[in-house]
């Protein structure tokens, strides 16, 4: 018999017989990736299971995208000023510099904050100021959504529709989520705090502790309101304290440790400097008001007609809406006396059931703690009283943000007040239903149907009041009362304006505008614009020198810059800037040794190194019957000293970033410029004490020149039409911009601590 081989030298029998194990293996391939694919189909549907309930539900869809919609429209209208401005430079200067986040901006009582919402900005540190104001706007995005699936699990689905529909369209919540402040992060944070809370004392988890309290060190860091919270975390320990270890406490107390890792350093190196200053801030005399629960009741209530200026299309609507405002007022005082009754009725019942004082107590007290929705109401007041009662007493002003802190509590308590109220009436229907021969099951339906259409009432009239604040603010530039200045978009446009004029001519370009918008507009220049420098022209104009090149210069607002610059001669508008809302901010180009209308020339007897220092080289007098004007006319280029080229690890090193100082040390240091007159009679006696005035933050390098405008008494106008006056003194300090930045070791720490040093007079500028 003939056996046929294959090419392998395997029989054709064994070809044969070949065939099936490959098509065997070809099916097992094929299973293998049927059932890979069948998994990975099914993942969707799987993870689509893990999702919680309600947020799967079209009340929820419905609250956040009103929520998102309100904090995320026209956002580029939203406040840039100093705070933004510093809290952006803190956080690029650790990066670029490479040091330790070790404190936050400055507070409002003279303490450093605690770096965590620097932190949290390093993300967007070296982007667009946008991108920061962006990402606080997706964190109380994310309020919203927690906001409604807390009250979702212990309050039910109907009370988180109501808190969370009402907080996502109301005036407050919604002001403060669109622009970049570090208490603007709380919400968020304040309401995990509190979640985290009811989950170890009310479900009993395990844990829960650690957790809440690095909540609220987070918290407390973002604004030291949040303090008074850990009375609910000590309340919590009490309930607990039985199931509790003290392994429990190992987490809570590490993560305390690192969350103020970076403060006790700072405070080490700093000597206690913050420390210092909060105890001299509680020192102070103090007052009693309730100034902390108006201000509660402000950020629930709809924007007042003065949020955006009387002129504004707003002030219409909240006058065409009057009784939304005294709805949600009464809402207000109605909520809150139902709160305190719901609380102490459950104690006075199970009080009058027992008999001797002592077991009476302890009755009602173990009856309260054993009914978690009494508990969990108990909490929830505590969350929205204790900082208010902590501010009743305060050493200065309370101001509108530090109610933050509770504002989530307070509308998830007007949701529970709205569904119990529906609950209220649906049982008192119910008990006429026969007489009116109405079914109980319409009687539920009715009472339903009345709670949807109050919060459909009261959300609709709060959404439509805060579309009409952020579309007064979009078209036609309203000043709003937290968005005051100029807007984002607006400073934006403006530097990068001056820039392109500069680019355009090639020379450079300067922004005289007033302390509010300085800082702001001199970080967007210093990060964003190369041949763009912005100063405080309050009281002085940057002229370029007589040897310089023409400069471009963008005035801001109603300055002595914006007076001064078109009675120089050789000045040329060159276009005026059109912002929204119509305001116009003129573009001048001027030109090299140009002098004022009536300049007088000022002899300079400094030679050698003083020669380079400024010195008044001109005057400008004019003298009326109600007071007058001096303006000094300096030139030079000031050397302030060896501050300005100290090492970046120096206590006192070079700022950057702040102010529109030069991020690579190249440029002249930012410094405030003081000037000074002193009339003298012709026998040498002052005849007055010295005129002050200013020039702030500027960047006085070669090439430019300094007019400074004094305003003169009446007494003194008289004095010089009479001829009293024989001579002027003239002289000028400086005080340069550092920041502290000490070392410990190998780390090098990066504070707030950003200022402006002592004036020193500068040598050679004194002048008669």
């Amino acid at each position: 018999m003939t056996v046929e081989t294959t090419p392998t030298g395997e029989s054709n029998e064994a070809g044969k017989s070949n065939t099936t194990p490959k098509r065997l293996e070809l099916s097992a391939i094929t299973a293998r990736y049927s059932t890979r694919w069948r998994r990975l189909s099914q993942t969707p549907a799987a993870l689509w299971r893990y999702i919680p309930a309600w947020l799967k539900r079209w009340d929820f869809a419905l609250v956040l995208a009103l929520g998102a919609l309100l904090r995320l429209l026209w956002l580029d209208d939203a406040s840039f000023l100093g705070d933004q401005a510093e809290l952006l430079s803190l956080a690029r200067s650790a990066l670029t510099q490479h040091t330790l986040l070790a404190t936050g901006i400055r507070s409002s009582i003279g303490a450093l904050n605690p770096p965590a919402s620097t932190y949290a900005l390093l993300p967007f540190a070296l982007s667009d100021p946008y991108w920061a104001a962006l990402a606080v706007a997706l964190a109380n995005i994310i309020a919203v959504m927690l906001l409604y699936g807390l009250a979702d699990r212990y309050f039910g689905r109907r009370a988180a529709f109501a808190a969370a529909l009402l907080y996502a369209v109301s005036s407050g919540p919604v002001s403060y989520a669109r622009f970049l402040w570090q208490q603007n992060l709380l919400a968020p944070v304040v309401i995990l705090f509190f979640w985290t809370l009811l989950l170890g004392v009310i479900d009993q988890r395990r844990y829960w502790l650690g957790w809440n309290v690095l909540l609220w060190g987070i918290a407390i860091q973002l604004h030291p309101t949040a303090a008074p919270l850990i009375a609910l975390t000590l309340a919590g320990v009490y309930l607990e304290r039985k199931r509790l270890r003290p392994r429990d406490l190992i987490f809570p107390a590490v993560a305390l440790v690192v969350l103020f890792a970076p403060t006790l350093l700072w405070e080490l190196a700093s000597g206690a400097s913050d420390a210092y200053a909060a105890l001299g801030y509680t020192g102070r005399s103090s007052i009693i008001d309730d100034a902390s629960g108006l201000y509660l009741l402000d950020l629930f209530l709809p924007a007042s007609p003065s949020a955006t200026g009387s002129a504004a299309a707003h002030t219409l609507v909240i006058t065409g809406m009057g009784w939304l405002y005294w709805l949600l007022l009464a809402l207000f005082a109605a909520m809150q006396t139902w709160l305190a009754f719901s609380l102490a009725a459950p104690v006075v019942r199970s009080l009058r059931k027992e008999g001797a004082r002592a077991t009476r107590w302890q009755a009602a007290y173990r009856t309260t703690l054993a009914e978690p929705r009494w508990l969990a109401l108990a909490l929830l007041a505590g969350w929205q009283d204790l900082p208010i009662l902590a501010m009743l007493r305060h050493s200065s002003a309370v101001h509108l943000h530090y109610l933050l802190v509770v504002l989530p509590a307070t509308f998830l308590i007007a949701g529970i007040f709205l569904v119990r109220a529906a609950d209220w009436l649906a049982a008192q229907a119910s008990v006429a239903r026969a007489l009116a021969r109405v079914r109980l099951t319409s009687v539920s339906m009715r009472a339903g149907a009345s709670l949807t259409l109050a919060v459909i009432i009261l959300a609709g009239g709060q959404g439509y009041t805060s579309l009409a604040q952020l579309g007064d603010i979009h078209t036609s530039g309203a000043q709003a009362t937290l968005r005051y200045g100029l807007s984002l978009a607006d400073q934006r446009l403006a530097v990068q304006t001056a820039e392109a004029t500069a680019s355009q001519y090639h020379t450079q370009a300067y922004i005289a505008t007033s302390p509010l918008l300085q800082e702001s507009l001199g970080y967007l220049a210093a990060t964003e614009a190369r041949q763009t420098s912005v100063y405080t022209g309050a009281s002085c104009l940057v002229v370029p020198a007589a040897n310089g090149r023409p400069l471009v210069t963008l005035i801001t607002s109603s300055l002595a810059a914006s007076t001064l610059a078109p009675a120089v001669s050789g000045t040329h508008l060159l276009r005026t800037l059109t912002l929204s809302g119509g305001a116009q901010l003129p573009l001048y180009m001027l030109a090299p040794g140009g002098h004022l209308t009536g300049e007088q020339n000022i002899a300079t007897a400094a030679t050698g190194a003083h020669a380079r220092q400024i010195a008044p080289v001109g005057y400008a007098l004019e003298t009326t019957t109600h007071g007058g004007q001096l303006v000094i006319h300096w030139s030079g280029m000031p050397s302030i000293g060896a501050i300005g080229q100290q090492p970046a690890t120096g206590a006192d090193a070079r700022a950057v970033y702040w102010y529109g100082a030069s991020a690579d040390g190249h440029a002249p240091v930012v410094a405030n410029y003081l000037f000074e007159a002193q009339p003298f009679d012709a026998t040498g006696h002052a005849l007055a004490a010295p005129l002050q005035t200013a020039c702030g933050a500027l960047a006085w390098g070669s090439g430019i020149d300094v007019y400074s405008e004094i305003s003169l008494p009446t007494a003194l106008a008289t004095q010089q039409r009479a001829g009293r006056i024989a001579q002027w003194r003239l002289w000028a300090l400086a005080a340069p911009l550092v920041v502290s930045r000490p070392t410990l070791g190998p780390l090098t720490l990066e504070s707030g601590d950003v200022r402006f040093a002592a004036l020193a007079a500068i040598s050679g500028v004194t002048n008669t």
